[in-house]
């Protein structure tokens, strides 16, 4: 049995036509995702564009305003959202104008559902990939002595910048127990328990900025290897 999480999103339909909008919006959420409908542009204005969704669903056929302003007035103020055009409309240059408006997918009519399903599955293990990436790299400044993590900004001392930088510039990332005492205190024949504070001190800095744990891993009888990526500037 596959015991693997299906990621899953934040989806807004807008399409004017009640039995398709309902439909669209019941098998997305049979996936496990969170769907909302709504029949015109305007009815989401309030409650979607300043904090938007994942993705969208949009059929260019709307009353009021149209899909095609929808959908490039949402581009341009979410640059990252994902946005699907459905559409009657299969002419070539309707579709090179739906994808230049700023959707990332246009889907003739009549849609098939199965497809739907498919492309949606596509954008969540996108979005769940790439949140994934940014939990695993972080950004220290030299100058100010600051890690940048995902979700903080944190002070190090000056022995955990040069231990980081260390780390950033080693071969695998991996420094052995003497490499890291030197850097973290000057001295090589610190005990490995002290060592493990203070390298535990560091470690909890790096998770508070919103680096996934360990972040740093302890390998035994050897050393420590740094678990993300760190990027090195020397001014910000």
């Amino acid at each position: 049995m596959d015991s693997t999480i299906k990621p899953t999103l934040s989806i807004v339909v807008i399409e004017d036509y009640d039995i398709l909008r309902d439909a669209i919006t019941e098998i997305l959420q049979n996936e496990g995702h969170s769907v909302k409908g709504f029949v015109m542009a305007e009815d989401i204005d309030a409650e979607c564009l300043g904090s938007p969704p994942d993705l969208y669903v949009i059929d260019l056929n709307l009353p009021g305003e149209d899909g095609l302003s929808l959908v490039s007035r949402i581009r341009k103020s979410h640059s990252d959202v994902g946005i699907i055009i459905t559409s009657a409309r299969t002419d070539i240059n309707d579709r090179v104008v739906g994808y230049e408006s700023g959707a990332n997918v246009y889907l003739p009519k009549p849609l098939s559902l199965p497809e739907l399903i498919a492309l949606v599955g596509s954008f969540a293990n996108r979005i769940k990939h790439n949140s994934q990436i940014s939990k695993s790299s972080g950004h220290l400044h030299l100058s100010t002595s600051e890690f940048q993590g995902p979700d903080n900004i944190i002070r190090l001392t000056e022995p955990e910048v040069t231990l980081l930088s260390a780390f950033a510039r080693a071969p695998s990332n991996t420094l052995e127990h003497w490499q890291v005492a030197q850097h973290l205190s000057g001295d090589t024949d610190i005990s490995k328990d002290n060592l493990e504070v203070k390298v535990g001190r560091l470690r909890r800095k790096i998770t508070s900025a919103g680096i996934e744990s360990p972040a740093i891993q302890s390998l035994r009888n050897h050393g420590y290897k740094l678990c993300f990526k760190v990027m090195l500037s020397t001014h910000k």
